[in-house]
């Protein structure tokens, strides 16, 4: 009796999944989201280097605040670093819960769709942010030094807050244009993996409303795509490489002027010379870091922009770009600590200070000296 309740439950089964075959294709995956090598690393390595971004961000704000080293420069470092903590915890927080509720392979449930599409969204603007702030940190060096007179005549800080306030209302109001759908569900059977049960599902079905749809026609969100993918990458990179162009010219001839001065090579110990050098190289690892990322969103925008459906647009390489992104800032972030460390003696020394849990040097115990000898 009980097998041939197996053999009626089995063929219900096989007949759902003939069924299913067919609808499986408009439902979103998690492959789409993550891509095939991508979801191994989000899912076991990526919550586990979440935390690097966060330990240096703590590291840097103890430094700088014992050293009451907090200036403009150093305020810009601690924002793009607290935009990278808020995009790796995200992550770590969301593929977390997939993991812990056994959601993170196969296709992406109706139940948590618009959560984890709510996630991704919602990290592309912590990225945008970051970039915006790399590249005004880096503009900011070129007025004061190429601009000393009208810099003191103007609140810098001033205007670059305000600028990334409009920055963060002009995505925030994209996002609600673009990113409130209702999405509808699908009945499927989740995809087989060993060590996982196959289980029947409701997926999520891209297909969706918003506010867009509304007021504006379906090509509203190619030109809305375009319109971010400029604001957020083509546009503040652009200005990135302008700005470190013009640093490095800046920094060149302020050496040169300084040598001729001074008569000497001391000029390499100046202060400013210091800090002019940390800025270019941050710029430089910057750039090092979102290049990939960035050319593999235009690629996505550009190649498939004449498709009818947009949202293809979104899900060919995304997962590509959001694990390669993941690790540009789990990895990118200690790499900035240590230039900024190498380049600043006092940075570095509290660093090994703080490392070595407050064991300062004039704690430590010193061997006593040898008493001369008194024998003839």
């Amino acid at each position: 009796m009980q097998s041939k309740n197996g053999s009626k439950k089995l063929a219900e089964l096989l007949t759902r999944w003939v069924q299913f075959k067919y609808v499986d294709a408009r439902a979103i995956k998690m492959y789409d989201m993550y891509g095939s090598w991508g979801m191994s690393y989000a899912f076991y390595v990526g919550p586990f280097l979440s935390l690097i971004p966060l330990l240096v961000l703590v590291l840097m704000f103890i430094v700088f605040k014992r050293k009451k080293l907090l200036g403009v420069t150093q305020k810009f470092i601690l924002s793009i670093i607290g935009m990278g903590v808020c995009f790796t915890m995200t992550s770590a927080v969301r593929d977390s819960l997939l993991k812990m509720f056994q959601k993170h392979y196969g296709f992406l449930e109706y139940n948590v769709c618009a959560q984890v599409v709510f996630s991704f969204r919602i990290q592309s603007v912590f990225v945008a942010t970051a970039t915006w702030l790399n590249t005004l940190m880096l503009l900011h060096q070129v007025i004061l030094l190429g601009f000393p007179l009208k810099a003191k005549l103007h609140n810098l800080t001033a205007y670059f807050f305000a600028f990334i306030v409009f920055h963060v209302v002009l995505c925030l109001s994209l996002f609600v244009l673009l990113n409130f759908p209702s999405f509808e569900p699908l009945p499927l059977m989740q995809e087989y993996q060993p060590g996982y049960p196959v289980k029947l599902i409701e997926g999520c079905d891209p297909h969706r409303t918003s506010l867009l749809d509304k007021y504006f026609s379906p090509n509203s969100y190619v030109v809305m795509a375009y319109f971010i993918l400029l604001h957020t990458k083509v546009f503040p990179l652009t200005l990135h490489v302008i700005t470190m162009f013009s640093l490095s010219i800046i920094l060149i001839r302020q050496v040169r002027t300084l040598s001729i001065l001074m008569h000497n090579v001391s000029v390499q110990r100046v202060k400013y010379i210091r800090l002019l050098k940390v800025n270019l190289v941050l710029g430089v690892s910057f750039l090092a870091q979102e290049l990939p990322v960035t050319v593999m969103l235009c690629f996505q925008f550009f190649y498939f922009g004449n498709d009818e459906d947009v949202f293809e647009m979104y899900t060919p390489y995304i997962g590509i770009t959001n694990t390669v992104m993941s690790i540009s800032y789990c990895i990118g972030k200690p790499v900035d600590l240590l230039i900024y460390a190498s380049l600043s003696k006092t940075f570095r020394d509290e660093l090994k200070q703080l490392l070595s849990l407050g064991c300062k040097s004039k704690g430590q115990v010193t061997k006593p000296k040898a008493e001369p000898s008194h024998g003839k």
